[in-house]
């Protein structure tokens, strides 16, 4: 499955970059089941952003 992991403010962000985890499982015999989740490096960062902004009356 691949999955979009990004928060609303990320729309149209020019700072946006995007990096990948892939995650595998499987059991002997079952096969392998694939997971991808995508997400901006840049996360971290703007979510503290956005939590200051917010702290200091924002429209975020």
């Amino acid at each position: 499955m691949i999955r979009l992991q990004v928060e609303d403010y990320c729309q149209n962000c020019e700072e946006f970059k995007p990096e990948t985890q892939v995650m595998s499982r499987g059991y002997v015999g079952t096969g392998c089941k694939v997971d991808t989740i995508i997400r901006c490096s840049n996360a971290q960062k703007c979510e503290k952003l956005c939590e200051y902004l917010k702290k200091e009356g924002g429209n975020v």
